[in-house]
């Protein structure tokens, strides 16, 4: 079978989002090449309190708390929660000076996680006490978004994706 009649079986079997992703798979192949960037990996937070951010997190994110590391002398150092396959976040034991807030501050910003139902995650938020720092709404690139702070003030806006939106069609 030539290339094109497989192309034209992927074209006519599946969405389009997938159809790239495959023909982008079949072109690296094809070409033999190797990819040196596979995703995001972790991110890597310094808490105060490591009983409140593991709360957060898993008892109310509903992430998994996976495995934990030790320092040289046998101290807990840090904790990692799973995400997702392959992507955690790091919770590092021992932070106590939390950064001023300053307008326009070069750096960390905040942590973007998808979600299938934006009222759904605000609602389960609220149920556990907790208040949004903004309500879910629509946002300039049509996704709808609501926000919330972890217990050391890091951002967290919660997405969630509608087709017509860029991230959805780049």
């Amino acid at each position: 079978m030539s290339k094109n009649c497989n192309l034209f079986v992927i074209n006519y079997h599946i969405n389009e989002r997938w159809q790239s992703i495959i023909i982008n798979i079949l072109i690296h192949i094809t070409l033999g090449g190797l990819t040196m960037i596979k995703g995001i990996g972790h991110l890597a937070l310094t808490v105060e309190d490591m009983d409140k951010s593991l709360e957060f997190y898993c008892g109310v994110l509903g992430f998994e708390k996976a495995f934990e590391i030790n320092d040289d002398d046998g101290n807990p150092w840090i904790v990692y929660v799973k995400v997702g396959a392959g992507q955690f976040i790091e919770l590092f034991y021992g932070g106590d000076n939390k950064q001023e807030i300053l307008t326009n501050q070069i750096g960390f910003n905040h942590l973007c996680l998808e979600v299938n139902d934006i009222n759904e995650v605000a609602n389960h938020i609220k149920m556990h006490g907790l208040q949004l720092d903004l309500e879910p709404k629509r946002g300039k690139d049509q996704n709808f978004q609501c926000w919330i702070k972890d217990p050391d003030g890091n951002r967290i806006e919660f997405m969630q994706l509608v087709p017509s939106s860029p991230q959805m069609n780049c």
